[in-house]
């Protein structure tokens, strides 16, 4: 495969407060009869905090049932409900409550660098005689962060920082492969120089599943 233009990517910020998702919405069927998709790109991102109501059927949608909860699991980021069990018949899944996050390009962006992580905790034992000379490493907490780059234009970003508002941030490559996660600014920086533009560095730390699609 061939090299892509870094000038192609990306860096999406959704934008609070979270609106009201259509009533119903129907999700589309990923073919396994049992995960079921946001059909909607513009309404992708779930906010995480919002009472969701979620129906199935069985007879394509003549008929619906309210699903109980712990039958279910919800996927925020990007949007999906996964069933514990598979529907039989004509299955169907529908949203008639929830929430989503507008989002939009961050926007005067010049660089980005994703870091999913898990934290390793090195618990080396003694190896006995003759024992392996490599160390023991215990992977715990996971995590990770974005840096970016961009021009500074406004307040926009120092006051999510200071605010510890809870966003969702995805990393576009040039191909339209995401790395998204819900998280939060931590640190910025802003740079002026003589004979230069205004620069902003901000640090976004996710702080739940980093997802990659």
């Amino acid at each position: 495969m061939a090299a892509l233009a870094g000038f192609l990517g990306d860096i999406l910020i959704t934008s609070p407060p979270s609106v009201n998702l259509p009533n119903p919405l129907v999700l589309t069927d990923s073919g396994d009869h049992q995960t079921f998709n946001n059909p909607t790109a513009s309404q992708r991102y779930w906010d995480n905090l919002a009472t969701f109501t979620v129906q199935t059927s069985t007879n394509g949608g003549s008929s619906w049932s309210t699903a109980a909860a712990g039958t279910y699991t919800i996927r925020y980021v990007n949007g999906q409900v996964k069933l514990n069990s598979v529907l039989t018949g004509t299955p169907a899944c529908q949203l008639i409550a929830g929430k989503y996050f507008p989002y939009a390009s961050i926007g005067n962006t010049t660089s980005w660098d994703a870091q999913p992580a898990v934290k390793a905790v090195e618990a080396t034992t003694h190896k006995g005689v003759g024992g392996s000379p490599f160390q023991d490493w215990v992977l715990t907490t996971a995590g990770g962060k974005v840096n970016l780059k961009k021009w500074w234009i406004d307040n926009t970003y120092f006051t999510s920082l200071t605010s510890r508002t809870l966003l969702i941030a995805s990393c576009l490559t040039p191909q339209g492969n995401r790395f998204e996660a819900y998280g939060r600014f931590s640190n910025q920086s802003i740079s002026s120089v003589k004979d230069g533009l205004i620069e902003s560095s901000l640090v976004f730390l996710f702080t739940d599943q980093v997802y990659a699609f």
